[in-house]
């Protein structure tokens, strides 16, 4: 009997991982709701069940690849640690699809694509509070992946532009909805762009890192500060996205 549960247990892995292949995405077939998640008789095992076969994962395409981390069960626990940042280092350290992102040299170009397309005043087409908090938390995820390092480092001077404009224009989307979007919502919005001005060494910022230490643990480990803060993140990546333009 076991033997027989095995044999079936292994053809059904197969089916998927086959199915899986034919369009290089990945859907998480083992999830809450499935047979084989409820078979699963720990919380690190049905963890482990989210992560990508090496074969499917090594054949995704780059925009596969940021809808699948964007489309990760778990993301939530992001909210588990100290800060944002740590939740994501957490999220790296037991999902694969994170780290072979962050390797990926057209990733930025993917994920600034998606981003742009999202429009904050979409908040209130939402009629109730749980669904406004999960379409804002879709910016929180999409800004924290952004605004890692391992992202931001293989973009183009034309990408650089691009994500200042972009951010910009979401972070004033936001704060003109202030009864929908929190410091929480533009919390991650200012990481991004905070993170590209020290990336890029803009001479005034680095003066502001150097002074101010809230900021320097803001853009390191993402820990909270204030809204003065992210607005002189604002300012000076209108400043830095002005004299690119001009160049």
């Amino acid at each position: 009997m076991k033997k027989q549960t095995l044999i079936f247990l292994t053809l059904f892995l197969s089916q998927i991982i086959f199915a899986q292949k034919q369009n290089g995405t990945w859907d998480y077939p083992i999830r809450p709701g499935t047979e084989k998640w409820q078979e699963l008789d720990s919380y690190e095992k049905r963890l482990n069940a989210y992560n990508i076969p090496d074969s499917i994962l090594s054949i995704m395409s780059t925009i596969d690849l940021v809808k699948t981390c964007l489309n990760y069960p778990e993301f939530r626990l992001i909210m588990t640690r100290n800060s944002l940042q740590l939740g994501y280092d957490y999220l790296k350290s037991i999902f694969n699809g994170f780290a072979e992102l962050e390797k990926r040299s057209d990733s930025g170009k993917e994920l600034i694509k998606l981003y742009e397309a999202m429009e904050p005043q979409k908040i209130t087409q939402y009629d109730t509070p749980s669904k406004r908090g999960a379409f804002s938390f879709q910016f929180t995820c999409i800004e924290l992946i952004m605004a890692q390092p391992g992202i931001q480092k293989n973009l183009s001077k034309k990408d650089i532009i691009q994500y200042f404009d972009v951010c910009t224009k979401k972070y004033d989307g936001k704060k003109l909805l202030e009864n929908e979007y929190s410091m929480f919502d533009l919390g991650t919005t200012a990481l991004t762009m905070g993170r590209l001005l020290n990336q890029e060494k803009h001479s005034d910022f680095e003066q502001v890192k150097q002074s101010n230490t809230q900021v320097r643990n803001f853009l390191e480990k993402s820990y909270p500060t204030t809204i003065e803060d992210f607005n002189l993140i604002y300012n000076y990546s209108k400043d830095y996205l002005k004299t690119y333009k001009n160049e």
